[in-house]
């Protein structure tokens, strides 16, 4: 199941346009140090948001509705049968220990093409990752 899902992330994340895009969190981190797992992947939308959205749906995430949280423009998408998810944060990325925004501008200027992989799946994916001393 997680290898399954681990999969479905990374092969998902290749059809997303790179310059749309910016991966932090969990899957962003692998780039940097051996591959952990996440349970979800985090992606700042830099542009295209409804591209993505589509990208999404089209293999077959569903959005759901987040309720009440301090991202404000956060979409979450989820697949249920192999539990994957994707958090799409718009504009900023609101740090949840200090309450700093970060706007996605700075965001993309601090990263870069980078290759990632997961931890059980052997799928390699190149796409724009935040520099790790800034936003994972």
């Amino acid at each position: 199941m997680l290898e399954d899902r681990e999969k479905e992330i990374l092969e998902t994340l290749s059809d997303i346009p790179k310059d749309d895009v910016v991966l932090i969190g969990g899957y962003a981190v692998n780039v940097y140090v051996p591959p952990r797992f996440s349970v979800d992947c985090d992606i700042v939308v830099l542009r295209n948001l409804e591209k993505v959205k589509e990208i999404l749906s089209q293999k077959g995430f569903k959005e759901i509705p987040t309720g009440d949280t301090p991202y404000k423009k956060f979409h979450r998408f989820e697949k249920k049968d192999t539990k994957s998810a994707f958090d799409l944060l718009v504009n900023y990325v609101i740090d949840r220990n200090t309450g700093v925004k970060v706007p996605s501008k700075l965001i993309e200027k601090n990263s870069g093409l980078r290759n990632t992989v997961g931890r059980i799946s052997p799928v390699r994916v190149k796409l724009r990752v935040a520099i790790l001393r800034y936003f994972l």
